[in-house]
C-alpha cells in the first residue's frame, strides 16, 4: 500500500489524538502513529488490516449486487401476484460467503440498511455455494422482460431456467 507524504501526516495526527483519548490502546496508537511518521510501508497492512485492497467492490460490482436484489424484489413481488409461482422458488439465496464475499457483505449492508428487506428471511444471506454466474444469467433474462417489474409468470419461469443453466 502506498500513501502520500500527506495521508501520512493527516493518519500520524488522527492515531496521536486517538493516543491522547484512549490511553488503554495509546501504545497501540503510538506505534501506529510511528509506523506512519517514518513511512515503513510494511507496517502499513498491519495498521488497518479490515481495508485491503482487493476487498473492494467497485461501483459496477455494487450495481451488480443491487440488480440482483432487484431482480429478486421482482421475482418475490411475481410469487405473490401468480398462485403458480412457489414463493420458495424464487426465495433469494444469498451470496456465498467465502467465494463472493464482497457481494455477501454489500447485500448484508443493504439489507441492514432497510433496503431490500424482503431478501431477508433470516439465513444470513449466505448462500453457502457460488451463485453470481448464475445471477448474471438470470439479469440478462431479467432485463430482457418486457416489464421486469411486473413480471408474468412465463418471465419468472424463463428467469428461474437461466439460473438452471449457470
Amino acid at each position: 500500500m502506498k500513501l502520500t507524504r500527506i495521508e501520512r501526516w493527516i493518519l500520524a495526527a488522527q492515531y496521536g489524538i486517538l493516543e491522547r483519548m484512549d490511553s488503554a490502546n495509546g501504545p497501540v496508537y503510538r506505534r501506529t502513529q510511528e509506523a506512519l511518521e517514518h513511512g515503513w510501508e510494511l507496517e502499513y497492512e498491519s495498521l488497518c488490516p479490515a481495508y485491503k485492497d482487493e476487498e473492494t467492490l467497485s461501483e459496477e460490482g455494487c450495481r451488480e449486487v443491487v440488480d440482483v436484489l432487484s431482480m429478486y424484489r421482482s421475482l418475490d413481488s411475481a410469487a405473490r401476484e401468480h398462485a403458480e409461482i412457489s414463493e420458495g422458488d424464487v426465495a433469494f439465496p444469498g451470496f456465498d460467503g467465502n467465494e463472493e464475499t464482497r457481494q455477501w457483505s454489500y447485500a448484508r449492508f443493504l439489507v441492514s440498511e432497510g433496503k431490500f428487506t424482503e431478501s431477508d428471511k433470516g439465513h444470513d444471506l449466505n448462500s453457502h455455494f457460488p451463485v453470481l454466474e448464475g445471477y448474471r444469467q438470470m439479469l440478462r433474462e431479467w432485463q430482457a422482460s418486457a416489464e421486469k417489474y411486473n413480471l408474468t409468470g412465463d418471465d419468472v419461469r424463463r428467469i428461474l431456467a437461466a439460473r438452471d443453466r449457470a
